[in-house]
């Protein structure tokens, strides 16, 4: 029987991989601000505020440990190669989903942590999916291709929570045993059907073990390209701040169960995906990124905001399309000009230092939203984020072009 070619199987990768994020999504917010959910984790009286950090402290432990991890296993893949290690980080996977299931079933606090925190480390799938692509394209096929890792990321988001939310109703441990599952399978199929994809002579250069701070550090010290990088962190922390709470939202809000919640961040996902497929492409033709980014962060700033006040959920589907078109047309210029502005002969050392500040961007605000939710309520990370977003927007338009000109 032929083997199917290896994107294939690094698109599976990607989409079982976003496809287990978001299956999450509608379970997290039941674990310790619903008490009449199975999934609740808490002693009965636990105060809310100490409610609201842990989901702060437990949606930060994955990116944290991600943050430190990911650049190392990617530099492991150029070691030992591609196949060998996202072997590993599947497996990982596999295994922190079947603990995560435990531990809801079984009522253990640190458990729940630990499978986080395991996955972190070990799930860094979508960094070596990417340099597998690298590997097995030519350099002017890799736009198309990273084109179907994006859907197949976009696919995986819609999906995730509208599964989580179902197979929740059925059973609250039953999505993180089919995630389990499902990563299994993956696994299995990088075993079966995954050829090496690295084949180099060169020497090794020296391991670095904080290469995601290391990244950080040098984003400040690229004179041309530190304004954008300040404008990603802003922008990225901010949406995160809003994202961070938002399920926490409506279920104090609007009540909703599992299954609605799967519901609604489905919708999100389906326009988020719709959005950067047509609307980005169709605008990047007529106008130039700084141009769009101009309207399109503010229309961010705007939209979240707005999440405040609705006090009927309906509303509030109103103004998704609006905040998916806001932000896919951001974010997606935003690393257009990033890369346009960094040399021809740094184009990886450049996105890889994105990277890290987006990652980095990534880790802070649940821990911020936790902290804030506990003090002032949850209506403050939206308003937050909604500040930072308009900082942002700010320095952009204050300063982008001196540092594009310098």
């Amino acid at each position: 029987m032929r083997k199917p070619s290896p994107i294939v199987v690094i698109l599976l990768t990607i989409f079982v991989d976003m496809l287990g994020v978001g299956i999450m999504i509608p379970v997290f917010p039941q674990l310790f601000v619903n008490p009449a959910s199975p999934a609740y984790m808490l002693a009965p009286g636990t105060p809310i505020s100490t409610a609201y950090i842990l989901v702060g402290l437990l949606s930060a432990s994955y990116p944290l440990m991600m943050f430190f991890a990911a650049p190392i296993l990617g530099e492991l893949s150029d070691r030992y190669g591609r196949r060998r290690i996202l072997a590993i980080s599947l497996a990982g996977t596999a295994v922190s989903y079947a603990l995560f299931a435990i531990a809801l079933f079984t009522k253990n606090l640190p458990l729940l942590f630990a499978s986080r925190i395991f996955d972190g480390i070990t799930g860094g799938n979508i960094a070596v999916a990417n340099a597998s692509i690298a590997d097995v394209t030519k350099p002017e096929e890799r736009a198309k291709a990273f084109g179907l890792t994006g859907a197949a990321f976009g696919l995986g988001f819609i999906l995730g929570p509208f599964i989580g939310g179902r197979l929740a109703g059925v059973g609250v441990t039953i999505p993180f045993w089919f995630a389990s599952v499902l990563a299994t399978f993956n696994l299995l199929s990088v075993l079966w059907y995954f050829p090496e994809t690295f084949k180099t002579d060169a020497p090794h250069r020296a391991f670095r073990w904080f290469a995601s701070l290391g990244n950080v550090t040098k984003a400040w010290t690229m004179r041309d390209l530190r304004v954008l990088f300040a404008v990603q962190f802003l922008f990225s922390a901010g949406f995160g701040f809003f994202v961070s709470f938002f399920g926490i939202i409506l279920t104090e809000r609007f009540h909703f169960t599992e299954a609605q919640l799967g519901n609604y961040f489905g919708f999100v996902g389906f326009w988020i995906v719709l959005c950067q497929a047509i609307l980005v492409r169709r605008l990047a033709g007529k106008f130039k990124g700084e141009q769009l980014i101009r309207w399109s962060m503010l229309g961010t700033a705007i939209t979240v905001f707005l999440h405040i006040f609705p006090n009927d959920w309906r509303l509030m589907l109103c103004i998704v399309p609006f905040m998916a078109a806001s932000n896919a047309v951001t974010f997606a210029n935003l690393q257009g000009l990033v890369s346009r502005s960094a040399g021809p002969t740094n184009q990886g050392e450049v996105m890889g230092v994105s990277q890290s500040v987006l990652a980095l961007a990534n880790v802070i605000p649940p821990l911020g939203a936790g902290v804030m939710a506990a003090a002032f309520g949850t209506s403050a990370s939206v308003l937050f984020g909604s500040m930072l977003v308009v900082a942002a927007w700010a320095l952009f338009m204050t300063s982008y072009r001196t540092a594009a000109a310098a």
